[in-house]
């Protein structure tokens, strides 16, 4: 539906700029006319104008006691942007910049819709406003026994949501798409023969699309434009036992899989130790092996990282041979731990940041300390074999996870820490004070959690 725009008229040479404005010059070098209009997720406006001539054009804008955003660029004489990050009915003011200047009748207000998902609000307890990173974040809200993916403001609002319907599996990781014109979710399987899936909705709510993995479980990445990779499962009879181990798989849009590596092609499971079995739904005497839970990539270095959850490890992976490269963990692989402290307990997800890791506890890996959600950071170096805690953090409250948990190095220097079955997400700013703590009410479970920190595409940056 179209919106009637409350325009600011066309600025005349005597009067001067606003605050806001790009512009040192009082008069209007150029006259638009925009139309803005509420998209299938209502709380998304799509903003289109034209111009005479080709020019770059830019949208600056603030919903009601929101943070200013600004669009990505767009050039041609025919122009369309998406408002991202908006709360429900919400007032939004909005510049229009052509050449990076303010264009006459470019300035306005619209309102956003209401979303159609219903879900707890999210409790923000801020410490330090400040000291947090900019960004929307992405994460999945697990409530009432319905899941949704959704994008919250720096304040736990959230601004963008999709519910799955009626399909009675949760919701773990949420992702901008690598084009920043989608977000990306998945429903994980719960047995070999069941599909996982992966869905791909617009940011305008306009296109969905979904795509089916067999077995398909907990993590997925996006490692180029629309081609993707996702944990899976695989079981093997060994000396009369079932055990079940993990997969990288990837696919694409058409179908297309590839099994990148398997667990049981790099690791030898130890068969004097019983693993606990009633995991595998289809099976209950299949035991668990190796619970891999976290998936990353890492572009430059053409490698996927995991969380080995039943070990106390991590491992990468190269992509393009599907060769464990190293492994790391204070009993097992290729590492001598500074200390010999373990630096790992019940790992749920890892991320690679240069000689770094970023990796999320579910249990604190010290001994005397109870099982609390914990992030920590280490710093290794492959050619001398050694690695060693640089940091690690826990809530003063102890949080127990007893399932996911997220960790996430922001570009800012501080980290995302989501403890998420228990409902809580933490930023702690490069200086060890909590920023910001976001939480829902008793019974309210979140996903992974991923702070979006300007994507590109369709998703605002804060100028």
């Amino acid at each position: 539906m179209l919106f009637l725009l409350s325009l600011a008229a066309c600025v005349a040479e005597s009067n001067p700029p606003s605050p806001d404005s790009a512009s040192e010059s009082t008069a209007c070098a150029v006259t638009v006319a925009p139309v803005v209009e509420v998209t299938e997720m209502p709380t998304v406006l799509r903003v289109t104008w034209e111009t005479e001539t080709e020019t770059t054009g830019q949208v600056r804008f603030a919903g009601q006691g929101q943070a200013t955003r600004l669009t990505a660029s767009t050039f041609g004489t025919t122009h369309e942007v998406l408002l991202v990050g908006l709360r429900p009915q919400s007032e939004v003011a909005f510049t229009l910049l052509v050449d990076g200047e303010v264009a006459c009748g470019g300035e306005g207000t619209a309102t956003t819709g209401s979303l159609n998902v219903r879900l707890p609000d999210v409790e923000p307890r801020i410490s330090s406003p400040e000291a947090a990173d900019a960004g929307l974040t992405a994460v999945s809200i697990i409530a009432g026994g319905a899941a949704a993916a959704t994008l919250l403001d720096e304040e736990g609002v959230v601004v963008w949501a999709a519910a799955i319907e009626g399909a009675g599996r949760p919701v773990y990781r949420v992702l901008p798409s690598l084009d920043g014109e989608s977000i990306l979710y998945n429903e994980t399987a719960n047995s070999l023969e069941q599909p996982g899936v992966l869905y791909r909705v617009s940011l305008d709510g306009e296109v969905r699309e979904s795509f089916m993995l067999p077995g398909g479980h907990t993590d997925f990445v996006e490692f180029a434009p629309h081609e993707y990779a996702m944990l899976g499962w695989e079981i093997r009879e060994i000396e009369g036992r079932r055990l079940m181990g993990d997969t990288i798989v990837e696919f694409d849009e058409s179908g297309n899989t590839r099994v990148v590596w398997s667990t049981f092609d790099s690791i030898e499971p130890d068969l004097t130790r019983q693993y606990d079995k009633g995991w595998y739904r289809d099976d209950p005497e299949v035991e668990d092996w190796t619970h891999v839970n976290g998936l990353s990539y890492d572009p430059e270095a053409g490698a996927y990282y995991v969380s080995i959850t039943l070990d106390d490890s991590v491992a990468r992976v190269d992509r393009a041979s599907g060769e464990m490269t190293w492994r790391m963990g204070a009993t097992v692989g290729d590492f001598l731990v500074e200390g010999g402290e373990p630096l790992f307990a019940r790992p749920h997800s890892v991320q690679a940041v240069g000689d770094e890791l970023v990796v999320f506890n579910r249990h604190t890996p010290r001994e005397g300390i109870p099982d609390c959600g914990n992030a920590v950071r280490v710093k290794y170096d492959v050619e001398a074999g050694e690695v060693s805690r640089q940091w690690d953090y826990s809530p003063d409250e102890c949080l127990p996870v007893e399932w996911l948990g997220s960790a996430q190095k922001l570009a800012g220097g501080g980290t995302l820490v989501c403890f998420s079955s228990a409902g809580q997400i933490d930023e702690v700013a490069p200086t060890g004070e909590l920023a910001q703590s976001l939480v829902l009410p008793a019974g309210g479970q979140f996903g992974f959690a991923a702070r979006l920190q300007n994507v590109g595409g369709g998703f605002p940056e804060r100028p």
